[in-house]
């Protein structure tokens, strides 16, 4: 065996440590071994008596001193892409349109749907503080999902109510 095939072969712990740490880095393990392969070469410089066991974990040393932050991190590597971002905005806003629309034009569908608040006692429908627009229930029977929507026609009693909340009290969207 020449010393040019000594040196590109890798003992089976620097193979297994360098396909270890590709795997936690998301580095190729083709540069990993070219990384290994200089670090080498520095210390048959600095090190020309040493033996080749000795450079060889001199070597792997460097290389994970080199990756050591990486190594540990406790992030896990991805390759993903980004589309873009926008700010952010009212999801159910469309929903909750055609349910003050459908109250404005049909007052009583919306009563009989459970789309609006209506007094238990009075059976009057419940305005918000401004007084222009009725608390709306969550219609939503299920979720996207197939999950039944605990919150399905119900509201929790509060104080002052806001018509910025369309689910209860727990949930909140920007309007």
């Amino acid at each position: 065996m020449s010393e040019e095939e000594k040196k590109l072969k890798l003992s089976d712990k620097t193979t297994k440590s360098l396909k270890t740490w590709a795997a936690r880095t998301g580095k190729s393990v083709k540069d990993l071994v070219r990384l290994y392969h200089k670090a080498r070469a520095l210390m048959v410089k600095s090190y020309p008596n040493a033996s080749d066991a000795d450079l060889e974990n001199a070597a792997r040393k460097q290389v994970y001193v080199a990756l050591k932050s990486d190594i540990r991190s406790p992030s896990i590597f991805f390759t993903g892409q980004i589309f873009g971002r926008g700010d952010p905005y009212d999801l159910v806003s469309k929903t909750r349109r055609e349910l003050y629309t459908l109250f404005e034009e049909h007052p009583e569908r919306a009563l009989d749907i459970g789309a609006v608040m209506a007094d238990a006692e009075t059976g009057n429908v419940l305005m918000d503080k401004d007084g222009k627009n009725p608390i709306l229930h969550d219609v939503n029977e299920n979720f996207p999902s197939g999950d039944p929507n605990p919150r399905y026609k119900k509201w929790e009693k509060r104080e002052e109510i806001n018509v910025n909340f369309w689910y209860p009290p727990t949930r909140s969207f920007p309007t």
